[in-house]
């Protein structure tokens, strides 16, 4: 264990959030370091980018926030540099970290969406879904778009805390945004449907976000005769922990029957096909 920017331990095997890719030597932040080749090799810059994700996605917080520090203290880091640190104390739980560096960033005038999700997730894992609510809702005023992903991340707090009317209210605001669906979102809905107990919406939610989501694929394994493609199996495919998360909202509405068959699918589809097929 090492020490964080805000002075707690940071775990090595503490959970990550995705994602950090690796940026073209063309690209903005790479061409600020000032070091750039045309040799398609990677730059010293795009490199410690790149070790930044992958410790990322492994879960090693503190190798994530020591190459930071490093490249911060260079004066070479960009807001790709602190969008990947923001997510690793955001997976760390410390929403203080993550806020001191978000502030850094958005006194430099670069924090983007990825910087407000981040930020946003830090303190929906921390409980601070409100100070969570009101950074979402400063976005519009900063001019940065916001996403399905953000409220997605916003409607599983929400209900996670018990706050239902919320909930409600962020499912509105992604309607009236026009943002769409993400398979989070369907599962978020699907915990908001089962904890209201609404077995009626249900299925109309289902076959919606089926319909948006996944018609465009129609290879992917899917939830068959579940209203997700035509029984075979086939069609618009979800993926397992949808499926998952639709047998319990339909447990907690009291309906068995179609609990179980959205088992049956799920052991049939899912939990048959090799790991590489899922």
């Amino acid at each position: 264990a090492r020490r964080n920017i805000s002075g707690s331990t940071v775990h090595a095997r503490s959970r990550c959030m995705p994602h950090a890719r690796r940026e073209p030597s063309t690209s903005r932040s790479a061409s600020s370091t000032g070091k750039g080749q045309a040799d398609g090799k990677l730059l010293p810059f795009d490199r410690q980018l790149f070790n930044m994700g992958k410790m990322l996605k492994r879960g090693d917080v503190a190798g994530v926030l020591t190459i930071f520090e490093e490249v911060k203290g260079s004066g070479t880091a960009s807001h790709l540099h602190y969008n990947v640190a923001i997510s690793a104390l955001a997976s760390a739980r410390d929403p203080s970290g993550a806020g001191l560096l978000f502030a850094e960033l958005d006194a430099r005038g670069e924090a983007d969406s990825y910087s407000y999700g981040a930020y946003s997730s830090a303190l929906c894992r921390a409980g601070k879904l409100e100070e969570a609510v009101t950074l979402v809702e400063s976005m519009a005023s900063r001019n940065v778009s916001s996403n399905i992903v953000i409220y997605s991340t916003l409607l599983h707090g929400a209900i996670t805390a018990g706050h239902v009317q919320l909930a409600k209210r962020l499912m509105r605001d992604v309607e009236k945004l026009g943002l769409g669906y993400s398979e989070m979102f369907l599962i978020g809905l699907l915990r908001l449907i089962g904890r209201e107990g609404s077995a009626d919406a249900i299925v109309p939610a289902w076959c919606t976000a089926i319909r948006d989501l996944y018609q465009s694929s129609p290879d992917t394994p899917g939830a068959g005769g579940l209203g997700g493609g035509d029984g075979s199996g086939k069609g618009r495919g979800c993926s397992a922990a949808a499926v998952a998360a639709l047998s319990v909202a339909f447990a907690q509405c009291q309906r068995p029957k179609e609990a179980l068959r959205a088992l049956q699918v799920l052991q049939v589809v899912y939990i048959s096909l090799p790991n590489a097929a899922r």
